[in-house]
């Protein structure tokens, strides 16, 4: 199919998605569980509607609007802090370490399995076979306390999401810890802010929610907290909700940076860049060194269509700025400009723009809005597989991004993976929301022009059309996917007359050879007759010849001699013949004997 199909509503890149997070770090009291200072998190914004990664041959693969927007520091994972007070988990845990030694011993009991019991509480370890454990001085290995446990479960979570040795962060493993953490040892604050930070990387918008309520239920006061909370309804759209905690914070502290910025960035995301210009310049009154600020400024302007202004601040922020030129958010934001940049030839733009977003990938390899950006440039050139390998990237980190998962279908199946392209379509257009629309018309471009399964294909763009109607934009009648509708008819139509074609030629065929194979059977029928009747007409030649022969035998058949023959001397065969009236046989045979002559040894007839 060669037509591209754009939709108004959708841009290309993930928005939202890395929003600020909380940058100040509470004092650290003792107990409190060593944590690293939370740093603003990327906000990822877009270039406008009009850049969609849209696949050849009609696939439709937009991302949501994602730049990103950040904090004077490099991008840093966010990580929670302690706030005021001593946590529960750490106090406990760091009050001594396991019993060891005969020290371990004063207090401890032995219950009825013959298992030893700490003073602490701690039960004796086993093996994987139930075994109790001993160490080399034949003193029990005690288990560690669930807060231990949940302490250390804590700390492998935080490795897990920066990334283990400098690779991909692992999130489903940090959420998986984390969720242990806090089976073990519910009231572990950290584990559960954190465990909304996951949650947040991994877009699932409505969990971190309910985990940032419940940490506020316990300390309403942690600004981090707080502010990730705005940031997540900010990122769910519910922009309602997060200017009211934003508000809330702002009465607060008039200000707070981090606040200011969040509504800024609620102002352009509402479609309201001018408002939102203000707002930045006014923070950076405040802060002069706010990238945050600096983004939403930069990205109000390119709203506006004023590109020079745009690349101006980007570029300023870049120079002037500390840490601005290692911010990924600025590389990533210049990125998109120069995308946009009409003073510029196509191939300019798009070579500006991948520089760019390549150097926004080298200071952060977890940039969302750089990498999903980056593999449109490779999608509309035909990179399939240079794109998929950056959005399976994104989509690991963001498996719950409906438009990470569209975009990685078309690289799919540009790629020739058409069961991982359908499987995504799938389970996208089977949940409500919307980009479902977008599924099916993808999904039935895949059955009809890769698969080749036209009526499937037909069922899927009706599917869709169905779809549209229902949300109120019905597909008009010179719409591409009904004029694809009546191209695939067509080809059913032909594939139908050349199918009946067949048919009938196949019909013709066998009537041909059922006429021949008759006709074979009737003329082994007719020489059958006429081999029978040849044997019955000789058969009747032969008793007619018989009859007119006076029953004189054929030749070489046996029979009485004719009259007026005798039978040859010694003829045994034919009986006694009957003795003439002239022959005196006995006579003639009594006077031979008295000659002495023998009557078979010749003489005169």
């Amino acid at each position: 199919m060669s037509w591209l199909r754009l939709n108004p509503m959708l841009a290309l890149l993930i928005g939202s998605m890395l929003l600020p997070a909380c940058k100040k770090k509470e004092p650290e009291t003792s107990g409190s569980i060593e944590a690293e200072p939370a740093a603003e998190q990327a906000e990822e914004d877009s270039v406008d509607d009009d850049k969609k990664a849209v696949a050849p041959e009609g696939t439709v693969a937009q991302v949501e609007e994602a730049t990103v927007a950040d904090d004077s520091e490099p991008a840093a994972e966010p990580i929670a802090v302690a706030p005021e007070g001593t946590t529960p988990v750490a106090a406990e845990a760091q009050q001594a370490g396991p019993p060891t030694g005969e020290a371990g011993l004063e207090g401890a009991t032995i219950d009825e399995s013959g298992m030893y019991i700490a003073a602490d509480g701690r039960r004796q370890a086993v093996d994987s076979f139930g075994n109790p454990l001993f160490d080399v001085d034949g003193y029990p290995i005690w288990e560690a306390l669930p807060a231990e446990r949940a302490k250390q479960l804590f700390e492998e979570a935080m490795m897990l999401r920066k990334g283990v040795a400098g690779g991909d962060s692992d999130l489903m493993g940090a959420a998986s810890r984390l969720n242990q953490a806090l089976s073990l040892v519910p009231d572990f604050t950290e584990a559960r802010f954190n465990l909304a930070l996951v949650q947040l990387d991994q877009d699932l918008i409505r969990d971190a929610v309910q985990s940032l309520t419940k940490v506020l239920e316990e300390r309403p006061e942690w600004k981090e907290a707080i502010l990730s909370l705005a940031i997540s309804h900010e990122r769910s759209g519910d922009f309602t909700s997060a200017t009211k905690i934003y508000t809330q914070g702002l009465d607060k502290e008039p200000e707070n940076v981090d606040m200011l910025n969040g509504m800024a960035r609620i102002y352009r995301k509402m479609g309201q860049p001018d408002i939102a210009e203000k707002k930045a310049k006014a923070i950076l009154k405040i802060d002069s060194n706010s990238v945050d600020a600096y983004n939403t400024l930069g990205l109000s302007y390119l709203d506006m269509g004023e590109l020079e202004l745009a690349r101006f601040v980007f570029l300023k922020a870049e120079k002037s700025v500390p840490g601005a030129d290692q911010n990924s958010a600025i590389q990533a934001n210049l990125g998109l400009v120069n995308y946009r940049f009409e003073g510029w030839s196509k191939d300019k733009r798009e070579f500006e723009a991948t520089d760019r977003f390549e150097k926004a990938l080298v200071l952060n390899p977890s940039d969302l809005g750089a990498m999903v950006n980056l593999a449109h440039l490779k999608l509309i050139n035909f990179d399939f597989e240079g794109a998929r390998e950056l959005l399976e990237r994104a989509h690991r980190k963001m498996p719950a991004n409906v438009p990470i998962q569209l975009n990685l279908a078309v690289a799919r199946r540009g790629t020739g993976e058409y069961d991982g392209a359908e499987k995504l379509y799938n389970e996208i257009a089977s949940a409500p929301g919307e980009y479902r629309a977008d599924a099916l018309v993808n999904l039935a471009i895949l059955q009809g022009d890769f698969r080749k399964d036209y009526p499937t294909a037909i069922e899927t763009y009706n599917e869709y059309i169905s779809v549209m109607e229902e949300s109120g934009s019905p597909v008009a009648e010179d719409d591409p996917v009904r004029g694809y509708i009546r191209s695939i008819e067509k080809i059913l139509e032909r594939a139908e007359k050349k199918r009946q074609r067949a048919a009938d030629r196949k019909k013709r065929d066998e009537e041909r050879a059922a006429r021949r194979k008759a006709k074979e059977e009737a003329a082994a029928v007719e020489a059958a007759a006429a081999e029978a009747a040849a044997a019955e007409a000789a058969a009747a030649e032969a008793a007619a010849a018989e009859a007119a022969g006076g029953g004189a035998p054929a030749d070489g058949q046996e029979g009485e001699p004719a009259t007026g023959e005798e039978p040859a001397a010694g003829d045994s065969g034919m009986g006694e013949p009957t003795p003439t009236p002239d022959s005196a046989p006995e006579a003639s045979t009594e006077a031979d004997e008295a000659a002495g002559t023998d009557p078979n040894a010749g003489g005169a007839e």
